[in-house]
């Protein structure tokens, strides 16, 4: 599923880059919001595969990966 919607929202921000018009990008921009997701999928692998004395402090790990980019 990670893999599914990072793939997805890289095509989407390639394309983006080639547009010519408005509704080309709003078009993508819909598409980009089908593959939106990328976190919430990651915490549900996380919660499944570890353990639940770990749970919490990896669970933390993805949100702040994103703030500091």
């Amino acid at each position: 599923m990670p893999l599914r919607t990072a793939a997805g929202m890289g095509i989407v921000i390639i394309l983006l880059s080639c547009v010519t018009n408005i509704w080309q990008i709003i078009i993508l921009r819909l598409c980009q919001g089908l593959f939106d997701g990328y976190t919430p999928s990651v915490i549900a692998l996380i919660a499944a595969e570890t353990p639940l004395e770990e749970r919490s402090v990896v669970i933390s790990y993805p949100p702040d990966i994103l703030l500091a980019g």
